[in-house]
């Protein structure tokens, strides 16, 4: 999975679940730079994730990590 789409895909469901949770406020409340810094902090992840089950894959295949 690319690390964008997982992001993306967590960012949305978390600004749609939590609010009717009633556990986050709307999207729509939260200032622009939250959103922002919040998105980032999902994209890095995203990125970790993503990469870690490549090398993971490529070891587990029997192939090299680059």
């Amino acid at each position: 999975m690319n690390a964008v789409v997982l992001a993306s895909s967590v960012i949305a469901v978390d600004y749609t679940m939590l609010p009717a949770m009633n556990l986050y406020k709307p999207p729509w409340k939260y200032p622009a730079a939250t959103l922002a810094k919040d998105y980032g902090n999902h994209l890095v992840y995203g990125l970790a994730v993503a990469g870690a089950y490549r090398a993971l894959d490529r070891l587990f295949e029997g192939g090299e990590i680059r």
